[in-house]
């Protein structure tokens, strides 16, 4: 493959970096990856890349962009988190559990919250979220957006209730958060605040869905 000059490479922007000078290989320890580019971004900072890496999806800044769209900081271990990823997914990967109901019939999350979990975030402590509620779309048909949505108080069920009513988003979070962490029905239930004996009717099929 023919030598890209580094005078070209300079011209372009890569994200929110450009580069400044190429380095040698070897100033880096154990860095690999071919050509090796000092950068500049946005913010101020200096970042070295490789250049087969510049400019693609996980490369797109010094790593100030990602503080920004709230994934660092520990936001990305807050149970909000969490309910915006099921969101993403029952209305964007074909594969996931519910697609067929959301995705499938036209559902989709409003760009701004798809983009930046941080504005979700924003959004749902500025309209009531506290831990155990669970978000709902007031028009069934409707998008998740923040003029369609709502936090609706954990429902008050009996231990010994063999079968409980849940919306759809909520027994999406119970499925996902069995099949992907293992976890137990009680921890489940102290998650969402429901009741152990509705976690048990959603895991063993036993659940009726608003």
């Amino acid at each position: 493959m023919k030598r890209i000059p580094l005078e070209d490479l300079k011209k372009q922007k890569y994200g929110r970096l450009v580069i400044i000078r190429e380095v040698a290989k070897d100033a880096i320890p154990n860095k690999r990856g071919g050509r090796l580019m000092e950068c500049l971004c946005e913010c101020g900072n200096i970042k070295v890349v490789a250049l087969l890496h510049l400019g693609n999806e996980h490369t797109t800044s010094c790593g100030c962009y990602a503080k920004t769209k709230g994934i660092i900081h520990g936001l990305r271990k807050h149970p909000l988190y969490t309910v915006w990823d099921n969101m993403k997914r029952r209305c964007s990967k074909p594969k996931a559990s519910g697609y067929k109901d959301y995705g499938g019939r036209g559902i989709k999350v409003c760009n701004e919250w798809a983009n930046d979990f941080k504005v979700f975030y924003d959004w749902a402590i500025a309209n009531g979220w506290q831990k155990g509620l669970q978000i709902d779309r007031i028009d069934n048909d409707g998008h998740y957006e923040p003029s369609n949505c709502r936090f609706l108080t954990k429902k008050k069920n009996s231990q010994n209730q063999r079968r409980t009513v849940l919306s759809p988003e909520t027994v999406e979070e119970i499925k996902h958060l069995r099949e992907t962490k293992k976890w137990g029905r009680k921890k489940i239930a102290d998650a969402l605040g429901l009741t152990v004996g509705a976690v048990g009717g959603v895991i063993y099929n036993n659940t009726w869905q608003q």
